[in-house]
């Protein structure tokens, strides 16, 4: 009985989102997690490691992406405070944490997403 209980919430949890998102932080961690990935293709596509001295023509991609190693310290604080938020309201509204149930949502949302890098990473970047 109480293992289908679990599942039912589980389910809406990952289906139904919370009424009480940050939309806003929500947005600016996703625009912290897109400095970061264009910092690293600034870095993989050598923009870089290009001599100080010599003329660049793409010197506007370094001197805009410098700055965007900051999104990952944005994006892992923002992602500690919403997800530490998560827990808490949870305390809150059940007076207990259940953490199979945060580990569950948590592995919904991240492995996806993991599972697709996986699969661009062995098909696009691994034949060149």
């Amino acid at each position: 009985m109480q293992y289908s209980n679990m599942i039912e919430r589980v389910k809406k949890e990952i289906f139904q989102p919370e009424q009480s998102n940050l939309l806003a932080l929500d947005g600016l961690r996703g625009l912290a997690s897109l400095m970061v990935v264009f910092y690293h293709c600034a870095i993989f596509l050598g923009f870089f490691s290009r001599p100080i001295n010599e003329p660049n023509p793409d010197a506007w991609i370094m001197t805009f992406a410098n700055g965007f190693w900051s999104g990952i310290d944005i994006f892992f604080v923002l992602s500690g405070f919403l997800i530490g938020r998560q827990l808490i309201q949870d305390l809150h509204t059940r007076q207990r944490l259940y953490y199979s149930a945060f580990f569950i949502r948590r592995s919904f949302r991240i492995f996806p997403a993991y599972y697709f890098i996986l699969l661009v990473s062995l098909f696009l970047i691994a034949p060149l």
